[in-house]
């Protein structure tokens, strides 16, 4: 898997105009209210994620925008943590794209599969990946933790946990990472390493 993280060269998206800022915040709002009145009776649910869609592809270091996006699409599927059917080949734009660390497509790709699957464990890493490249941190974090949330005992998407809260600074939460790898695998060498090594 791509690095992002190791990668030397500093990526930076160019800012947002005032106009491009008002048009976002004009969907996130509208989305929310149409959760908020359709709190009771209900929404439609496909019709809120082309407004935060919006919100993610424009704005995607925005945690604010990621999360209501991820609730929105969670709750569609009731917290089934398996969402709908992928299509075929799918992720295949979002894979070339990633394959060539072209991490803006991977942002501006990713939605549209997780459209459909908020917890695919493959796009939500790619995607994470590529906040590691624009330090994202805590959008890298929420797509990690829907991919966790999926697959609780993947060492690989446990492991991606702990390297990313280990980059961040968050040592306790890269060690418990570290400590369910452990668990998961005794015969794994590195966790107890990591965890020694963290410690110190």
């Amino acid at each position: 898997m791509a690095d992002a993280t190791n990668d030397a060269e500093t990526h930076e998206l160019p800012p947002l105009s005032t106009a491009q800022r008002r048009k976002i915040q004009r969907c996130y709002d509208h989305g929310c209210a149409l959760i908020k009145e359709g709190k009771k009776q209900g929404y439609d649910h496909d019709y809120v994620n082309t407004m935060f869609s919006e919100c993610v592809v424009t704005d995607p270091g925005n945690v604010i925008y990621v999360e209501a996006f991820l609730d929105n699409l969670a709750d569609k599927y009731q917290n089934n943590k398996k969402g709908g059917r992928l299509g075929f080949n799918a992720r295949g734009a979002v894979k070339k794209a990633f394959g060539k660390s072209q991490w803006h497509d991977v942002l501006k790709l990713g939605p549209d599969i997780l459209r459909q699957n908020p917890w695919d464990v493959q796009t939500l890493r790619w995607m994470a990946e590529a906040c590691a490249a624009f330090h994202f941190n805590e959008v890298e974090l929420r797509y990690l933790k829907n991919a966790l949330d999926a697959n609780p005992k993947a060492i690989e998407v446990n492991k991606h946990c702990a390297v990313s809260l280990a980059r961040m600074g968050q040592f306790e939460q890269a060690i418990a990472c570290w400590h369910r790898i452990e668990e998961l695998d005794q015969k794994n060498q590195e966790a107890p390493e990591m965890i020694s090594k963290l410690s110190v």
